[in-house]
């Protein structure tokens, strides 16, 4: 064989080996909501290890005035702020505990007659214990948020225009972490237990509220409202 010949069967050569070998080395990144999902796991693991030094109680939402959040609680376990940062969340906005303020946790604060709580404590108080969470597998810990502050209260009114509200910007629906651990995408109002009719066509009905540690309390309607909202702002995007 002549000199050319030899130069285009290694150049063949070295195609094949490319074709075979770069599916092996190349890994591409995965999507950003799968990325949130993998953010929220890793506060739930943080979560675990608070709960397990602190006699098994939760971290209430934050102190008495509000310069320290539950994310600066589990930051000794994560050490990263990038862990509160959700990759489809471009720019998320600063709290006021001074990190990315991309996940609020669920407090559904102490509105009668809805007196179903989430699973952080009100400000200052002393946490939640485990054994006063039936469920943990169906009550929310933290979701995607949009806004200023720490925390989604879904027992009450929504009366500050710029507070917290859920956010379904995966594709429409939210990425929620649950007491146990284990996170998932859920369209927000499924995790209500209400039943909403428009025109006399029900909307949904459901029989769990992943919000309150009691979950057959049915959501307050300020609650149904906010999930309500959240689904409607993400199908307008669409």
């Amino acid at each position: 064989m002549n000199k050319p010949t030899y130069a285009l069967m290694g150049i063949i050569v070295l195609a094949i080996l490319v074709a075979v070998l770069f599916p092996v080395f190349h890994h591409p990144r995965p999507q950003p909501h799968i990325l949130c999902i993998r953010n929220e796991k890793q506060i739930g693991l943080a979560i675990a290890q608070y709960v397990e030094d602190y006699d098994e109680h939760y971290p209430p939402i934050s102190t008495a005035n509000g310069h320290q959040t539950w994310r600066n609680a589990l930051y000794p376990y994560i050490k990263s702020t990038s862990l509160y940062q959700c990759p489809d969340q471009i720019g998320a906005p600063v709290g006021p505990d001074g990190l990315p303020n991309s996940y609020m946790g669920n407090y559904s604060g102490k509105i009668n007659p809805y007196a179903g709580e989430g699973l952080f404590s009100s400000p200052g108080e002393d946490g939640v214990a485990m054994a006063d969470i039936p469920s943990p597998d169906q009550l929310i810990a933290i979701c995607d948020g949009t806004g200023i502050g720490p925390a989604i209260t879904v027992g009450a009114a929504q009366t500050d225009p710029n507070g917290p509200v859920i956010s379904a910007r995966h594709h429409g629906q939210t990425n929620f972490l649950f007491a146990d651990g284990h996170a998932k995408a859920l369209f927000p109002e499924y995790t209500a237990a209400a039943t909403e009719t428009a025109n006399g066509s029900q909307v949904w009905q459901h029989t769990v509220n992943l919000w309150y540690r009691d979950s057959n309390i049915p959501l307050s309607p300020a609650g149904q409202l906010l999930l309500k909202t959240a689904q409607d702002s993400a199908q307008g995007k669409e």
